[in-house]
């Protein structure tokens, strides 16, 4: 059993009873509405309690994280939904607007320590969540991740679910995830390379550009993919350095962005000159 110790303890309607199965994963939600009073309210109307409602102030916590809230859809047959060890954020916003910086801090700080008490993992089984003014449709769905791999999810990664929320965007995810992003679901054995190193030049008054180092070994294909916590708009050119091999031959690396579930990924191919 665990309360959060900087939340602000307010119960609505209840849990729904003991965890069936784990791993423990988290889920991100958005009110649609502008107030945690109002969502609250809504909670108490539909029986729909979350574990915590976020905004730009306060964290609220309505069910001790040891049992299972009552969020989300289940439905006859297939997997567990509210029951699956999942904890549920509710963040007040909007799926098809700009979310608070504030509360996607005090979500980020949330996060962390569901993290730590849960042994969840910072990553994002079905990708990241998919954003746009209205419902991009699309959503990955994969009921076989969600059965076995914990992580982040949003509401629009959730089998037996159909709203879209939460709607985040790169940059949103960027501050609930720390600046570490991480994901998993591509092809086994792929790598996802890590950010190894970064460096802020200033070039004029005001005005900075930011280099990233990235490095890592290709497959035995030749092949590596590395996923950006950087925002797609935010890069400029990515530069391939070339490196000798044992035998002292050159070793060029060639590279392209592309996306994949919703996220940004460096994809490399190696070969030799």
């Amino acid at each position: 059993m665990a309360r959060c110790p900087f939340a602000t303890w307010k119960p609505i309607t209840g849990e729904v009873g003991a965890y069936l199965g784990d791993p423990f994963k988290i889920v991100h939600h958005t009110t649609e509405g502008s107030t945690a009073s109002g969502a609250t309210g809504t909670y108490r109307d539909n029986k729909s309690d979350p574990y915590f409602t976020v905004d730009a102030t306060t964290i609220y916590q309505h069910i001790d994280i040891g049992v299972a809230a009552r969020s989300l859809k289940n439905s006859p047959g297939g997997v567990q939904t509210n029951r699956d060890s999942v904890t549920q954020i509710e963040v007040v916003g909007f799926a098809g607007k700009p979310k608070s910086k504030e509360t996607l801090k005090n979500v980020a700080k949330l996060c962390r320590w569901i993290e730590a008490t849960h042994g969840v993992h910072k990553v994002w089984p079905n990708g990241f969540p998919k954003t746009g003014s209205t419902d991009p449709g699309g959503h990955n769905r994969n009921a076989s991740n969600w059965d076995i791999k914990g992580g982040h999810y949003g509401h629009s990664h959730v089998p037996e679910n159909d709203h879209w929320d939460p709607g985040y965007t790169k940059s949103e995810v960027e501050v609930i995830m720390g600046g570490s992003l991480e994901s998993v679901g591509v092809e086994e054995g792929v790598t996802l390379l890590p950010l190894l190193s970064q460096e802020e030049v200033e070039i004029l008054a005001h005005l900075s550009l930011i280099t990233y180092s990235i490095s890592s070994p290709l497959d035995e294909q030749g092949q590596g993919f590395a996923h950006l916590d950087i925002a797609w708009d935010r890069i400029i050119s990515i530069i391939s350095k070339a490196t000798k091999n044992d035998d002292g031959s050159w070793q060029t690396c060639t590279a392209s962005l592309t996306e994949q579930d919703g996220q940004t990924l460096l994809v490399a191919t190696g070969g030799e000159s």
